[in-house]
């Protein structure tokens, strides 16, 4: 009851740049954990999801209405997906650059996953799975070149 009524009070106490902040960690945590689940890294997708959904309790006891909260965790995807170290798709490299930047996509990949996996343990969960799976996906590219 006591933690409760603590809770409600700090919640009550967010200034509104925290919440900001907390909800655009939100929105980066969810971007990057299907970032790494598209890459083939197997992910535990409710941490990333509960954390919304702490995210969302907190902010609606501050007064925000879903949309606020929405956009705010949006702001966070838009944010993650902007820092990216790729964005485009192998498939639309040129051939004869194709093996120089296949390595250097993969080696971004992996470093972006392997730093995930260190900063938010347990959300990936078989870091050299993953790891495989893009060696096997830019291998596969490659050969069908």
């Amino acid at each position: 009851m006591v933690s409760a009524i603590l809770a409600a009070l700090l919640i009550q106490t967010l200034s509104k740049s925290e919440l900001v902040t907390g909800g655009e960690t939100v929105g980066r945590l969810g971007e990057r954990t299907a970032v790494c689940r598209r890459l083939g890294y197997p992910v535990d997708e409710l941490i990333a999801e509960d954390a919304a959904n702490r995210f969302a309790r907190q902010a609606a006891g501050a007064g925000w209405g879903q949309d606020a909260i929405i956009h705010v965790i949006q702001a966070g995807v838009d944010l993650e997906q902007a820092n990216l170290p790729f964005s485009e798709p192998i498939a639309d490299l040129p051939a004869d650059e194709l093996p120089f930047h296949a390595k250097r996509l993969a080696s971004d990949a992996k470093q972006l996953c392997r730093q995930f996996a260190e900063s938010h343990p347990g959300v990936i969960t078989d870091l050299a799975q993953g790891e495989q799976a893009i060696d096997d996906r830019f291998a596969a590219a490659l050969r069908a070149r």
